[in-house]
């Protein structure tokens, strides 16, 4: 993996910027009278201004363009092994939780669905956006940071606090944090095997498509 520009006063600017923009989604969103909409545009505008804050540091602060700094490439190998990867990856951390007992609760996926959110919208959010700014924000900021400690180090961290993002929408249960760091890893491992961060994003779309197609199948 080639050096990162990051540093950790990056970090601490990034980090900083969560709180003000938590408070300008709130003020933005608060007036959408329906809950699921306005939970979801919350996100949505929460993600925006996380990314700009880091866009910000690409840009500004090491002059050099947003694409090189989180490595997103286009031109990496075994696209195809990816695509076809993600639902493989689904289905073996889906029996993981089986093997580990996993109790059965809603999934953030399955709370989109049965709201009043129209499904391509949810779909959207999903696949698309989530995806983009975890893997924006985890594979292409924080695992080349953290990595600075050495490969695996960086890795594994990075694995665990994408885990922990998760823990609150899956009650903090520990079976959901191990497979969630699990699934942290294997993105992690195609963004270090392919150094794009786009790749880890294209196999994190297909691992959440999968349950998504699931979901829908079993309310229609």
């Amino acid at each position: 993996m080639r050096e990162t520009v990051w540093g950790f006063d990056d970090l601490g600017f990034f980090l900083g910027a969560i709180l003000p923009s938590i408070v300008v989604s709130t003020l933005v969103t608060s007036a959408i009278p329906s809950i699921g909409a306005r939970g979801l545009s919350y996100q949505c505008v929460f993600y925006a201004l996380m990314l700009s804050a880091l866009y910000a540091l690409a840009r500004v602060r090491h002059g050099v363009p947003f694409a090189d700094a989180v490595n997103w490439s286009l031109r990496f190998q075994r696209a195809g092994f990816i695509v076809l990867g993600a639902p493989l990856l689904a289905f073996a951390v889906s029996a993981l939780g089986g093997f580990l007992g996993t109790p059965a609760i809603p999934s953030a996926i399955d709370n989109l669905t049965a709201t009043d959110i129209p499904l391509p919208v949810v779909a959207a959010f999903a696949v698309v956006l989530g995806p983009l700014f975890e893997e924006l924000v985890f594979r292409g900021f924080l695992q080349p940071l953290f990595q600075r400690w050495g490969q695996w180090p960086g890795l594994l961290l990075t694995s665990a606090l994408f885990s922990l993002l998760h823990g609150a929408q899956n009650e903090w249960l520990w079976q959901y944090l191990l497979l969630l760091f699990f699934a942290g890893l294997a993105f992690g491992l195609v963004r270090q095997s392919t150094n794009s961060t786009a790749a880890a994003f294209l196999l994190h779309m297909g691992f959440n498509l999968t349950p998504l197609t699931s979901s829908i199948l079993q309310q229609h």
